[in-house]
């Protein structure tokens, strides 16, 4: 086969990416039928985290997503400050309550304090912004957790790595088919312990998976790639990076007030925090005892 080392010929070149691209979309059914190649099952993995404003009205206020434990239940993970009261560690936001899905139905909510006695509480990480629990689900529901062969450590995810933000930026969701909005972005710099990604996020997104999405996938074994060649959990966004922009007078060249803006750019806890949390003892003690499924 043509290769593009030194000396290859423009012919050969054409050659070679006609039969790449050809090669590049085994997973469409029908040619022209698909206009992405993400896997959608990724969708039903989020969740919306709301709070009950009167027994038959929530808002969300944060996103979450569902993990497949060691064990095989179910917890649900967020950002810690999305469920952590405001100005404490510990105390956890009354009137909590998670969206699901319902097959050929509604979505419903499964109230904290419906599941609290039963799977306990939240448990919350020492040192990330990051938190977990155990969470049942009523018959019907329609959700499709990661497995921890979906996380893909740090050590792994490099700047320009494309990725995806799922989550509902300002509420935006849906009570009759939850479906979260996807952001494009890339990994901007991978520090210890955190993520900056290239990418907008609002109040809402906090708590939300960010996915590693590969540019191209190959498939059929004809080409091989270095690269991770499916969507992975990379790690979950914890806030947006702001900048000051300040309004000047022009009579007296004095700072009269100061814009707080975003600057495209957030925050994100690696998935190797997820995986301390679930290696903690608390953890491991209800994943050993736990029944997620009435």
């Amino acid at each position: 086969m043509a290769t593009l080392q030194n000396g290859s010929t423009r012919r050969n070149c054409t050659s070679w990416m006609l039969f790449f691209f050809g090669l590049s979309y085994p997973m469409a059914t029908n040619a022209g039928d698909l206009t992405s190649l993400f896997n959608e099952n990724w969708f039903r993995a989020v969740v919306s985290i709301e709070v009950m404003t009167s027994p038959t009205n929530s808002q969300s206020i944060g996103t979450g997503f569902i993990v497949m434990t060691p064990s095989n239940h179910c917890a649900l993970v967020t950002a810690k400050h999305v469920v952590v009261e405001r100005g404490s560690d510990t105390n956890i936001v009354s009137g909590l309550a998670y969206r699901l899905n319902k097959t050929g139905q509604p979505t419903y909510l499964i109230p904290e304090v419906a599941i609290m006695p039963i799977l306990g509480g939240w448990i919350l990480s020492t040192n990330a912004d990051l938190a977990a629990r155990f969470i049942s689900w009523a018959d019907q529901s329609e959700f499709s957790p990661i497995t921890v062969q979906d996380l893909l450590p740090q050590s792994n995810v490099q700047a320009t790595a494309s990725i995806d933000i799922l989550g509902f930026p300002m509420g935006l969701r849906s009570e009759e088919h939850q479906v979260p909005i996807v952001r494009r972005g890339t990994v901007a710099r991978s520090d210890p312990g955190n993520l900056v990604l290239d990418c907008f996020v609002f109040p809402g997104n906090s708590g939300g998976p960010v996915v590693y999405v590969p540019v191209l996938k190959f498939g059929g074994g004809l080409i091989s790639s270095p690269l991770v060649n499916s969507e992975k959990l990379v790690g979950i966004v914890i806030s947006e990076i702001t900048y000051n922009e300040d309004a000047y007078s022009l009579q007296t060249m004095h700072r009269r007030v100061s814009f707080e803006e975003n600057s495209g750019l957030c925050n994100a806890v690696p998935v190797d925090r997820l995986l301390e949390l679930m290696d903690c003892e608390e953890f491991k003690r209800i994943d050993g005892a736990a029944e997620t499924r009435p």
